[in-house]
Formats: structure tokens, sequence, C-alpha cells
């Protein structure tokens, strides 16, 4: 009865998270089948939602191309979870279908899409990842709403990769947070789900880890029970590992600014990703720095 009581007393979007935290095994609705053919080392393992085709585009346009930088061969795929026009969201079915035959770049699966569930994306694209890709050497996780630099990336990969192959997990680490109390708050914790200090976690922005880690987080995340924060998770499964997070200036994420000029230009061109405002600021800053005549001075720094 007690616990009943805690229950109705949480927010309705706690109470959606609590009443299916328990169930993983989901459907996959689309899935790309010939994306990894080309035996991309490092896959950018992108969330995005539904209504993201041009986001998506744009990434496709820009930083997200199949190729080869540096030294790695590199692939993006995004991970989606599903809409329900029942809950009045508009049917994207055929627009999702002709995007499918297009790019061959999709992970749907079939549980409903929100933030409380991107704990639930993660996990089930590690899962998918045991058996899939077996080229792939490193992955970044990231969102639809930021530039990645991924000569830049690449060249990091080069750099750390032989010093730390089996615990490399990389980003801006975040090492002094504890749940939020308050109910106002959208990523309200209730107090039963975590008490102490977060272990020390990647916030958002991007992650970049190794194979050999994607496997040991999924074994871990079978006994790990679901949490609303996925960047948290991931950082509670490090801490079951007794892997400790890595940090590096680079992975601090910037945000885009309107005045573009060669200046900052070279600004950006040092960083390792940033947030973008919209799609057209996303093209538009991928063509500013290939611009010819737009030099930088190298100022990579590890």
């Amino acid at each position: 009865i007690k616990t009943f009581k805690a229950y109705v007393q949480l927010p309705e979007h706690i109470k959606e998270f609590v009443a299916t935290m328990h169930y993983r095994n989901y459907s996959l609705l689309i899935e790309g089948k010939d994306f990894c053919q080309e035996g991309p080392q490092l896959l950018l393992a992108i969330k995005s939602t539904i209504p993201n085709f041009d986001r998506r585009q744009a990434i496709r346009q820009t930083w997200g191309q199949m190729g080869k930088v540096g030294s790695l061969v590199v692939k993006t795929v995004f991970l989606l979870g599903n809409q329900y026009t029942e809950e009045g969201h508009p049917d994207l079915k055929d627009l999702l279908n002709l995007e499918t035959k297009k790019h061959d770049d999709l992970l749907l699966w079939d549980f409903h899409d929100n933030l409380l569930n991107l704990t639930l994306k993660d996990v089930l694209f590690l899962r998918w990842l045991e058996g899939h890709c077996s080229s792939v050497q490193y992955i970044f996780r990231g969102d639809d709403d930021i530039f990645i630099n991924t000569d830049a990336l690449a060249e990091l990969i080069q750099k750390v990769a032989h010093r730390i192959p089996h615990s490399l997990f990389l980003g801006h680490v975040m090492s002094t947070f504890a749940p939020k109390d308050s109910k106002k708050i959208f990523y309200f914790i209730p107090p039963n789900f975590y008490k102490r200090k977060y272990p020390p976690f990647v916030g958002s922005g991007g992650t970049l880890f190794s194979r050999e880690i994607a496997k040991q987080l999924y074994r871990i995340s079978r006994r790990v029970l679901l949490f609303p924060v996925a960047d948290i998770y991931l950082g509670i499964c490090l801490s079951r590992l007794r892997i400790i997070p890595q940090t590096y200036k680079m992975f601090a994420i910037h945000d885009f600014d309107d005045d573009d000029d060669e200046k900052n230009l070279c600004a950006y061109k040092s960083s390792l990703f940033l947030h973008t405002k919209s799609p057209h600021h996303l093209i538009k800053l991928w063509k500013g720095l290939r611009k010819q005549g737009v030099k930088c001075k190298a100022i990579f720094v590890l």
C-alpha cells in the first residue's frame, strides 16, 4: 500500500517510465540491411526521432557521409523509437518507408519514443550491436542536433586508442551530480531510484567508446534496472564494471554561432562537436569549413 501511494503521487511521465521499465523485448520494425557491408571501423550511432527527417538528411549530406576519414572507414546509423497515431502523432509511415528504401541506415524499435526512453534506446542498440557490424571497433554515441568534426574524431581515436583499447570510454565527464528531488523538474528522480551521489558519467553531447566496452555494457545492463536518464544509466553500468570514464576537453559541447566569419570557422574547426540550431545551420557550417581559402592553424590538442 505504501508503495502504491508513492506511485500515484509521481508525475505522469515518471509513472509511464515505471510502468514499462522492466520490459525490453521490443520488436525491431526497421533494420538497415547493408550499411555494414563496407566494413566500417567507426560507427556513428545517432539518436533521432521519426519526424526529424530534415535533421537526418542534413547529417547525411555533411559529416554523416559514409566513407574514409583519416585511416578509418566511417558509417552512420540512426536510432529511432516509435510514435503512435492513436496518441495524436501524424502518420509518417509512408515517408519513413521511402527514407528506408533510399538510405538503409535506420534502426526503429516498437517502443514509445520519449526523453525518458533514451536509456532503452541505448540498451536496444547495444543488444543489436552484439550480433552486427563485426568490423566496428569504435562507436560514437550522439544526438541528431549536433555537428561532429569527424576529422578531429578520427585523429583522436588514432592518438588514444592504443593506450586504453579495452577501457575506451571518452566524453565530457560529470562527477558531482546527485538525484533531483523536486517533482517540478522533468528529470525528477524518485528517492528509491538512487539515493547516493551519481557515479561519474559522460554528459550530453557525445560519447566515444570501444567495441569491447560496448559488449561489457550490454552484458551488465541486463542486470541493471533501467534509469530515466540515459547518460547516468551508462555511468551506473560503468561503475558496476569498475570502469572510470575518461574526460577530454574537446568533448565540451559548444553552440553554433550565426556569425560564421573566417575567425569563427577556425574556432569551429578545432572543436569536436557543436550544437546546431537547425539543419540549415549545419549545412552552412559544413560548407563554410570546406570553403577554399579558409585556412586555420592546427590546434588539435589532447
